[in-house]
């Protein structure tokens, strides 16, 4: 084997013998808590260190984990050592295999690109969607479940999903917990401001420093590192996931299946290395059994009934409001009918001289149509007779509650002269304030005609006698 090789295959082993030394000085190997002798330790150093490389090289093989910060699940340590229950749980699973981890931190993004690019064999922490499920193989027994929450800043204001809509919201590049948040902003009709971080730490920095008002994260990790941002968790948990390891698809089938094999026994046995694992990361009272919370549960079923519940009175609301909108519609019709069909031409004028409402016989009296006096306000006292309009004009601004019969001249649109009896009662409204006219208008002109028709044939009669 070449020199430059021996060398990396010997520093290989040094950085494997030194995380395997970490965990047998640091965890207990049984329930009893007994360690490894210290002599035993250092005679497995100088094994390690003087095994000729060529006879490593024939039996290991390696494959290259990538790791990105979500402690406890899997981070670096001050040394550069890979750390967390995914990365001592691979280990603990090839323990006794031919089987060389080499351990590539990065981003959470950066991870996926490797995967994808086959820059990596294996990825920690990875939960499923139907979109990975088309690229990736995932062993079948999930290491851990984990949630989706929200973290934010004391005085945010943050109680409910609502409170959200229209903030700045940190999640991570290409996160589940990122994407099943706006998943759900989403389906309950609400929008945000996203803003992509790399890493939880950098997102969870945001809301520090006010440049998001939120920060989501799984729960694992922010319940450990809200405090160092002086953050606090809300209430507001949704999406439960379970997380897995995961490769590429049609790769690392050996590695998986090991995988599983390992999880699967040490599941049944509540003393195994897996439970204390998880005992040591999480801590007492957590690792029993992957199962929800009871109180989850009841909070569950009780926000299902609230939505069963709620959903039924928007739906009884929803009919409700289309039967007084039917009922407003054909009020509003028949309105328009008895209004629109009269002969008179009806209106009410505002205290301004602006139109409420016309109708449409305003055309067969004047010529100009609804829409003429409705976009013109200086249109009615324009049309009226020149030697009448002193009169009219000290009327129709009289508030007084009603009138007898006005009768004046109007020049229509094609310039002829047309008497109008004219007719109105002023409009108040509850408080008293005063809300214009209401106006009767009947054209007379045919009657006056035949007035002056008379008046003309009575001073003449006495000369036909």
């Amino acid at each position: 084997m070449p020199f430059i090789e021996q060398i990396l295959l010997l520093s290989n082993n040094l950085v494997q013998l030194k995380s395997t030394l970490d965990d047998m000085l640091t965890q207990p190997l049984s329930p009893g808590g007994h360690k490894l002798p210290i002599h035993l330790v250092a005679l497995l150093f100088l094994f390690f260190l003087f095994m000729p490389t060529g006879l490593a090289a024939a039996e290991n093989r390696s494959i290259r984990i990538g790791i990105f910060p979500l402690e406890p699940l899997n981070f670096t340590d001050k040394m550069g050592n890979a750390k967390g229950i995914y990365p001592d749980l691979i280990r603990e699973v090839v323990r006794n295999d031919s089987w060389q981890l080499i351990f590539v931190p990065g981003s959470w993004k950066e991870c996926l690109e490797r995967l994808e690019n086959g820059n990596i064999d294996l990825l920690t922490s990875v939960a499923r969607s139907p979109e990975r499920e088309l690229k990736y193989d995932y062993n079948r027994e999930a290491v851990i479940d984990n949630w989706s929450q929200v973290f934010t800043t004391p005085d945010a204001g943050i109680e409910n999903f609502m409170d959200l809509a229209g903030k700045p919201i940190a999640i991570v590049e290409r996160d589940i917990n990122g994407k099943n948040f706006l998943r759900t902003a989403e389906n309950m009709g609400i929008t945000v401001e996203v803003k992509s971080y790399a890493t939880n730490i950098a997102a969870f920095q945001a809301v520090q420093n006010h440049d998001a008002v939120a920060a989501i994260s799984s729960q694992h990790f922010g319940l450990r590192h809200a405090d160092k941002f002086s953050l606090v968790a809300t209430s507001i948990q949704f999406s439960p996931i379970s997380i897995y390891f995961a490769a590429l698809k049609g790769q690392q089938a050996e590695i998986l299946d090991l995988i599983d094999q390992r999880l699967s026994t040490w599941k049944k046995d509540k003393n195994s290395y897996y439970y204390r694992l998880l005992k040591h990361y999480l801590g007492p009272g957590i690792v029993e059994k992957h199962r929800l919370p009871h109180w989850v549960i009841y909070v569950t079923a009780g926000t299902m009934g609230l939505l069963l519940l709620s959903a039924l009175w928007i739906i009884s609301l929803n009919l409700l409001v289309k039967k007084r909108t039917a009922e407003l519609q054909e009020s509003e019709h028949a309105y328009r009918t008895v209004a629109n069909y009269t002969y008179d031409w009806e209106f009410w004028i505002l205290p301004d001289g602006s139109m409420k409402y016309v109708s449409p016989s305003c055309e067969r009296i004047t010529g100009y149509n609804t829409t003429d006096f409705m976009n013109n306000s200086d249109l009615l006292h324009n049309i009226i007779y020149p030697d009448d309009r002193t009169l009219w004009q000290n009327h129709i601004n009289s508030p007084q509650s009603s009138c007898e019969v006005l009768e004046h001249r109007l020049i229509a649109k094609d310039e002829s002269i047309k008497w109008i009896a004219h007719t109105c009662q002023s409009v108040f409204a509850p408080n008293g304030d005063y809300w214009g006219k209401r106006v009767s208008n009947r054209d007379i002109t045919n009657m006056k005609v035949v007035q002056e028709q008379l008046r003309q044939s009575q001073k003449w009669k006495p000369w036909a006698l």
